[in-house]
């Protein structure tokens, strides 16, 4: 059995639907007067053309916890890459979205993607498996951000990490920041391992020859 879950930010209400049927949301914080030292009352910054990040979660099931893995990249569309993880830091100009696996990057057979990714895994039948990424985004209309991502063995546990660590992380600047929203995804092991998986994904990239050793350049 297996499950995804879709979360608003602090500042949202919950939104009422059928469990496993909530709606994706991504919240757009207003521009707001910082309240911080360092940063212009007031102040726009423009936005420079930045990356479209596309968020979609998914989950699989495996013989293994490697497999079961791979099964979840294969339903989130993004198999085929060779993944690059990212520290998490939304460039100037950047657009947050989250959108169905069918929306999702696409290139060519062993390309690079550029991603920010929360795995989670559960072996033991009845146990759950939940990961999740959480965003903030500055106030001055810039578009810069931060990602945090978890993940853990209860829904409770990791919104209870995003939510720390990212409050944090954006207390640690002297920018003004509001959550923009998180999404999470579950998975339930029944007989066999399960894998619970939220990607952000930046941008592709192919692969740049490499001259033989000892050729001239």
């Amino acid at each position: 059995m297996t499950s995804t879950r879709t979360l608003p930010g602090p500042h949202m209400p919950a939104i009422s639907a059928p469990d496993q049927q909530k709606e994706d949301l991504v919240v757009r914080p207003p521009v707001q007067t910082p309240a911080k030292p360092g940063v212009h009352p007031g102040r726009v910054i423009p936005q420079a053309a930045g990356p479209r990040i596309r968020l979609s979660r998914s989950c699989g099931t495996g013989a293994t916890r490697l497999a079961a893995f791979d099964a979840a990249l294969v339903a989130a569309g993004l198999q085929d890459f060779n993944l690059v993880p990212l520290s998490s830091v939304v460039p100037l100009g950047a657009t947050v979205e989250v959108v169905s696996p069918a929306e999702q990057l696409r290139g060519r057979h062993g390309d690079l993607l550029y991603c920010v990714y929360a795995a989670a895994y559960a072996t033991t039948p009845g146990a759950e498996a939940w990961a999740g990424i959480a965003w903030g985004l500055r106030t001055d209309g810039s578009g810069a951000g931060l990602f945090v991502e978890h993940s853990g063995p209860t829904e409770a546990s990791v919104n209870a990490d995003l939510s720390a660590t990212l409050g944090a992380m954006m207390d640690n600047r002297p920018e003004h920041y509001v959550e923009g929203g998180r999404l999470l995804s579950s998975a339930r092991c029944a007989d066999a391992p399960v894998s619970a998986l939220v990607v952000a994904s930046f941008q592709t990239a192919g692969w740049t020859p490499v001259a033989p050793v000892g050729t001239a350049l």
